[in-house]
């Protein structure tokens, strides 16, 4: 639905317009975390706004969420490339750098 502008199945759920902001920069110029600036946030998503810091492969603009259970989900919009990755593990940092890895494999898998 986010990539698709807000629309899933020919059905609108979201406007274009709140899909706009949430997957824009809300905080600016602030470093939240331990991702620095190479990461900002959205309304409710982390948004790439320096993926080469981050050595991520993804396309600047793209945006990403996880969770507690080391679930996560990334858009690239450029690449038109959506990545849904779910497991039940828990603390998540038990096993070191999966996110990178499911990111790398997804982008390596584009054919161009």
């Amino acid at each position: 639905m986010l990539a698709n502008g807000g629309a899933l199945e020919g059905a609108r759920l979201l406007s274009p317009t709140t899909v706009n902001l949430m997957t824009q920069n809300q905080i600016g110029d602030f470093a939240i975390g331990f991702l620095g600036k190479g990461m900002k946030y959205g309304l409710g998503l982390g948004i790439y706004a320096d993926p080469v810091s981050l050595g991520s492969p993804v396309s600047k603009g793209s945006y990403q969420w996880g969770g507690a259970y080391n679930t996560l989900f990334v858009v690239d919009p450029v690449r038109n490339l959506t990545v849904v990755y779910l497991t039940q593990l828990y603390p998540r940092f038990v096993v070191v750098d999966l996110f990178g890895k499911i990111e790398v494999l997804a982008e390596q898998a584009v054919v161009r």
